[in-house]
């Protein structure tokens, strides 16, 4: 089904009327979004809207909804931030005026994506259920029969049912292959992800070598996973040196694809001090305080135990411990929490495996404190070393406020603001004391 055939009609009249350029910046919203130029999407996106309401034209409004919510979903990684906007559009696409539209059947997929970032696994059913009932009116001709059938597929993993979600994705692509739809790009990823996360590295890199020649001109939002899933499958092959060489920096991966990364991350990087640094961990911290910001609380509580992991093998005791506490306060947001609590209790015991710094004279602590850069390499190091003090020696104003600033400059925002303050009290009340003292 040619998705775009009343579209490119609409663009040839407005352009005959002398007014094509009504839809310039819906068109290059568009071309941000694929390309996960993700700031871009997001600042077009008001005036691709305004345009498409002064048009009046009902269909062209649902389109340029569903395109801002991939950028907000896909990119962007919003949750609950995004829940409201969704079930409008949802609505909006089935009313009389728009159930024709082929996009009114594409904004399935928003739905089920909204609520997989909100909470995959506790939404996992009803996620399935959308998906099939919309599977079951469309056929591999759809482009949009890939995306919804790649949401189908994520809510059987998330369901524990990860087999079943392979097989749907192969059913996915015999039925493309059947239409003569040829190039399936997101299904061949998210079907080497799934294989990859079975353990089937044989099936995963026989699909990645299969489909390399269909990358060579896709945009980002495609080009982008696969170079994430080659760098994973070749540290599962135990290439580790070409696997850290074709993993991308996190600076270039967008939060729709963080998980991924961080699947991939684990066993890339490991242990190597080189990638796996105190900079990477500050990195992650404040992009998980964004993403929770923004009500993807499934996606935090997945991240947060990565980063954990992460952590550990860097042996970043306290930033560990804190992005499992970060975990904890995320899954009362969660339908089934129970869900998170067994994963989240099988990190924190390696962090608490994890050897407490060795604790000398407490001046010779403060005068390294002081002469130790806030933002050195061993700036994690550092932490461990006055957390622990402040454990076995109590409130101190000034270990507080080194206290603080390693905190901060790990990007532990909410945790520094505590340090912060508590340096303040400390220092307060041991003024009053001071001051007793001299009456």
């Amino acid at each position: 089904m040619p998705l775009w055939d009343w579209y490119h009609a609409l663009s040839r009249d407005l352009q005959e009327a002398g007014i094509g350029h009504q839809l310039r910046s819906f068109e290059r919203m568009t071309s941000a979004v694929v390309n996960q130029r993700s700031a871009e999407a997001s600042a077009l996106a008001p005036d691709a809207q305004a345009c498409a309401k002064s048009l009046d034209h009902p269909w062209l409004q649902v389109m340029v909804g569903h395109w801002e919510l991939r950028n907000r979903l896909a990119n962007l990684g919003e949750g609950e931030a995004a829940l409201r906007d969704t079930i409008e559009l949802f609505e909006r696409a089935h009313r009389p005026e728009t159930a024709d539209c082929p996009q009114s059947i594409c904004v399935t997929q928003d739905v089920a994506h909204c609520y997989a970032n909100l909470d995959g696994a506790g939404y996992a059913a009803e996620r399935l259920a959308v998906c099939e009932e919309t599977l079951a009116r469309i056929d591999g001709r759809w482009n949009c029969y890939q995306c919804i059938s790649i949401q189908r597929a994520h809510a059987l993993r998330d369901q524990g049912r990860r087999s079943a979600g392979i097989d749907a994705l192969q059913e996915a692509l015999r039925d493309a292959a059947a239409c003569g739809e040829h190039e399936p790009v997101g299904t061949w990823l998210a079907l080497v992800e799934l294989q990859l996360e079975s353990g089937d590295l044989a099936a995963a890199q026989q699909q990645l070598d299969a489909s390399a020649p269909r990358f060579r001109r896709q945009p980002a939002q495609y080009t982008m996973p696969r170079a994430i899933l080659e760098a994973w499958a070749l540290a599962e092959a135990g290439a580790l040196d070409s696997a850290r060489e074709r993993l991308p920096s996190l600076d270039r991966v967008v939060n729709g694809d963080l998980a991924l990364w961080l699947k991939a991350a684990r066993r890339v990087l490991g242990a190597d001090a080189s990638r796996n640094s105190a900079e990477l961990g500050s990195t992650l911290a404040r992009r998980l305080a964004a993403l929770a910001e923004a009500g993807a609380h499934g996606t935090v509580v997945e991240l947060a135990i990565a980063a954990a992991e992460l952590a550990v093998q860097r042996g970043a005791r306290e930033v560990a411990g804190a992005l499992l506490d970060r975990a904890e306060r995320q899954i009362r947001h969660l339908r089934r929490p129970e869900l998170a609590t067994a994963a989240i209790a099988t990190a924190r015991a390696a962090v608490l495996a994890l050897p407490a710094p060795a604790m000398g004279d407490l001046d010779a602590l403060r005068a390294w404190l002081e002469g130790e850069d806030d933002a050195a390499p061993g700036v994690e190091v550092a932490l461990d070393a006055v957390e622990q003090a402040l454990r076995d020696h109590g409130a101190d104003a000034s270990l507080l406020a080194h206290a603080a600033t390693r905190w901060a400059a790990c990007g532990q925002l909410d945790r520094a603001i505590d340090r912060q303050s508590a340096s303040v009290d400390a220092e307060v009340s041991g003024a009053r004391v001071d001051g007793l003292i001299a009456l």
